[in-house]
């Protein structure tokens, strides 16, 4: 294989405050709904050289930007639905376009202890950018008094004047924190190594070893310790779920369709039925992985969603590829 090159991300000059594993949604106004952002390390970052701080989160697995914005005078946290697991609040994003976007985003913790501690340092550091009075925040701080937000009450009520409102607090003179995505290059060698299969040469999204069972009809066959992966395929723009032996034989091949639906059965048991394209002639059959903990499961779980995110971009559903 090339050698690898490794990128800066423009993290390196900062200063970690607070970082803690959660998962990110953003409220989407035309559906009325919240919308999965990404699952990994949520941080809050100190700059020494502004003294400016910034929330930022890479998804896990592919380091893709979910969240990125700074934190500006007068934000604040409001639980999601009443959870003390979740908050949310406003920010102007950087993650999706390079001149950002005004958009409601949210925090889900796997306990109350968690969140709150995210709270706690939240809050610290908008009061640390309040008290330094920078010239480069212009909006005043008491612009998010009186929130009423869709998170307030499930996400039903879209409360158009209060955004209104928030999106003064996040625009102006605002200017996107200078970041590249976090990611390796392949260096220029000239040749392709012809041993590597078609996956290796995909980006790998997921990758771990789990007990995988498959079922075609009546009965379960247990497949045994597998390697699974889910690799995105720039040719197609879209995503594939693979599975292999010790001696790297192929025993699942599917496309991750938009209307691919799974089962969180427990804590470490995903099941999910698929169009298996690893056998001659291709059949549906119905998929069973138990991972070794929760949090491979929850992993593999938050890749699958992206994985139908990028179908559902495409239209592409069960029986096309």
């Amino acid at each position: 294989m090339p050698d690898l090159i490794e990128v800066k991300t423009g993290e390196e000059d900062l200063e970690v405050v607070y970082s803690h594993r959660c998962k990110t949604f953003r409220f989407d106004n035309n559906t009325k709904e919240w919308k999965e952002r990404g699952l990994g390390d949520i941080k809050i970052l100190y700059d020494p050289s502004n003294q400016k701080f910034r929330i930022l989160q890479r998804r896990e697995q592919i380091h893709k930007l979910a969240v990125h914005h700074y934190l500006l005078p007068g934000q604040k946290l409001t639980p999601l639905a009443s959870s003390d697991t979740a908050w949310c609040w406003y920010a102007h994003d950087f993650s999706e376009v390079a001149q950002g976007s005004q958009e409601q985003l949210a925090a889900k913790f796997k306990n109350s202890q968690i969140a709150g501690e995210f709270k706690a340092k939240f809050e610290e550091c908008v009061s640390k950018v309040e008290s330094l009075n920078n010239s480069s925040f212009s909006t005043p701080a008491d612009l998010l008094k009186n929130d009423s937000s869709p998170a307030s009450n499930g996400g039903a009520a879209t409360a158009a004047a209060d955004t209104s409102t928030k999106s003064k607090l996040v625009s102006g003179s605002v200017q996107p924190p200078k970041f590249v995505e976090s990611e390796t290059e392949s260096s220029e060698t000239g040749e392709d190594d012809e041993d590597d299969d078609d996956y290796i040469d995909s980006s790998i999204m997921f990758e771990k070893s789990c007990q995988l069972e498959k079922r075609l009809g009546e009965n379960w066959d247990d497949l045994g310790t597998v390697i699974l992966r889910i690799v995105y395929e720039s040719d197609s723009d879209g995503a594939r779920l693979m599975a292999t032996d010790e001696s790297d034989l192929l025993l699942l091949d599917h496309v991750l369709t938009a209307d691919l639906a799974y089962d969180d059965i427990d804590e470490c048991i995903v099941s999910w039925a698929a169009l298996d394209l690893s056998t001659q002639p291709a059949c549906h059959v119905k998929l069973r992985a138990t991972f070794q903990d929760y949090d491979d499961k929850e992993i593999f779980i938050g890749t699958l969603e992206e994985g139908r995110e990028f179908a559902n971009r495409d239209g592409v559903n069960e029986g096309e590829d």
